[in-house]
């Protein structure tokens, strides 16, 4: 299924949701969600005496995304946000948040999920490509833009990088 967009967030950059989905024993379309929007999320374990705990990996997930928020907060603030940003497979989505060249940060940062039960691997973004360097923030490794014009000061090329199943990246 499609990810929906915040409606509030699109018609005001500056507002901030918190998703929550807290009588679900699965959180991962409701992390998605929040990570696409670039919402905070609740993470509430205990409702009114019944424990309904995280799994390791929506646990995992959380921290992940707190810790790159944390790191970024311009971005998820920036009023650039572009939801549904253009991917290359199938089944995978994309949100891109813009800063201009001004201040510490400046660039693109992309909050990818991929919605399948499968992992996807392979060409996942096409870019312009002006001589920057690309990492994927989820995992810590640097990316290299691959394609005809890499070599050159300013062209398109592709960032490839694997999702898991049901994954997320930046």
């Amino acid at each position: 299924p499609i990810p929906g967009v915040d409606r509030y967030r699109w018609i005001e950059p500056r507002f901030m949701r918190h998703v929550t989905s807290r009588e679900s024993p699965f959180r991962l379309e409701a992390l998605q969600a929040a990570w696409l929007n670039g919402a905070g999320f609740l993470a509430w374990e205990n409702l009114f005496g019944f424990w309904n705990p995280f799994s390791p990996r929506e646990a995992e997930i959380l921290r992940r995304m707190a810790m790159i928020y944390r790191a970024i907060p311009e971005f998820v603030r920036s009023k650039t946000w572009e939801p549904h940003a253009p991917v290359l497979q199938k089944g995978v989505f994309a949100s891109r948040w813009t800063l201009p060249n001004s201040g510490p940060y400046s660039g693109n940062i992309w909050t990818v999920v991929n919605r399948t039960d499968r992992p996807v691997t392979g060409a996942q973004l096409s870019i312009v490509y002006q001589g920057q360097r690309y990492y994927n923030l989820w995992t810590g490794e640097e990316l290299e833009p691959e394609g005809p014009t890499v070599g050159r000061k300013s062209g398109k090329a592709v960032l490839s990088f694997a999702l898991e199943a049901q994954g997320f990246a930046a």
